[in-house]
């Protein structure tokens, strides 16, 4: 069976770095991208099956890669902003993408 991909879209390297690396530990195959233009071409070419994404990045703000997500492709399932589900993810978004 295919391991789960989750897309990281974060402007701090360490943070992506910790992420992934703890996303890794639990089995997860990790994607990640230092702002959302990079973020958007990964989205594109790896069609994760969850995105966080930091909402304060420079060039596009995680609202900026949401909407264009959701205007790239019908989300099947649901998308939202995440405050306090993981503690390490501080102002994040996270997409969840239902499979194809």
């Amino acid at each position: 069976m295919a391991k789960e991909k989750i897309l990281v879209i974060d402007d701090e390297q360490e943070l992506l770095d910790l992420l992934k690396m703890s996303l890794e530990l639990e089995d997860y195959e990790v994607v990640t991208a230092l702002d959302g233009d990079e973020g958007l071409i990964k989205f594109k070419e790896h069609s994760p099956d969850l995105i966080i994404c930091d909402i304060i990045m420079p060039k596009k703000d995680g609202y900026e890669v949401l909407k264009e997500i959701k205007e790239s492709r019908s989300i099947g399932g649901h998308y939202g902003c995440v405050k306090k589900t993981l503690k390490l993810l501080n102002q994040m978004v996270v997409v969840y993408l239902s499979p194809r």
